[in-house]
């Protein structure tokens, strides 16, 4: 995905992965990322009916002798 994209950029790249999204017939999809990109996606998928999810997981960081270790465990979605 281009950093520099403007907002016609972000739209064209979310009318496709929404028209591909919807050409499987999902109960539910899995929506994260770029924020702007993410926001036109899940708003269009929610306007189709279609459930919209988040993962959520949980940080847990461990010091050890000036060492940083950093564990994510998934917990579950969360819906838009």
């Amino acid at each position: 995905m281009d950093p520099y994209g403007d907002e016609k950029y972000i739209m064209k790249l979310a009318k496709d992965y929404l028209e591909l999204s919807l050409l499987l017939h999902p109960a539910a999809v899995l929506c994260q990322g770029e924020p702007c990109l993410t926001y036109q996606v899940a708003r269009g998928l929610k306007e189709e009916g279609v459930k919209v999810l988040a993962a959520c997981s949980e940080r847990i960081v461990e010091e050890k002798e000036r060492r940083k270790t950093s564990t994510f465990v998934f917990r579950g979605f969360r819906e838009y």
